[in-house]
């Protein structure tokens, strides 16, 4: 069998698998456009969906038919990650140096700090970088 002849085949099988005119199956399809737009993909749904379907444990009507498209959903999903992630939200943000701001509220004082921490202090008040309040609201407590 050659590749045009595998192609054929292939194409009517996913002809079979795809009635028409099944709202339940527009409607998925509609919300999940990865089926349509993404080969691959839809080719490994409908392995699925018919390996399921063979398993008996989908009911023949359309409350059996929406979980059996949802796990044909979630296994697609779950089996391919890479082309469901948003590689924007992924990254993460380029931060700038700089001074860092206050993240921790501390009722601890300026007199509370150890002597290398009261000079380092010091050393940032004189130079104008901060106050004495913002560097005991920075300060790692142990």
């Amino acid at each position: 069998m050659d590749v045009e002849e595998l192609d054929k085949e292939l194409q009517q099988q996913q002809e079979v698998a795809k009635p028409d005119g099944n709202p339940i199956l527009d409607t998925w399809i509609e919300q999940n456009s990865w089926y349509t737009k993404d080969e691959e993909l839809g080719l490994e749904a409908d392995v699925i969906a018919h390996q399921l379907g063979n398993t008996g444990r989908f009911t023949n009507d359309e409350t059996g038919y929406k979980k059996l498209l949802n796990e044909v959903e979630k296994r697609i999903k779950k089996a391919f990650p890479e082309k469901f992630s948003n590689p924007k939200k992924d990254e993460l943000p380029e931060v700038e140096g700089g001074r860092p701001s206050p993240t921790k509220k501390s009722k601890k004082t300026y007199e509370d700090l150890p002597q290398e921490a009261r000079q380092a202090c010091d050393e940032f008040v004189v130079q104008g970088l901060m106050t004495k309040d913002q560097y005991v609201s920075m300060y790692e407590w142990e």
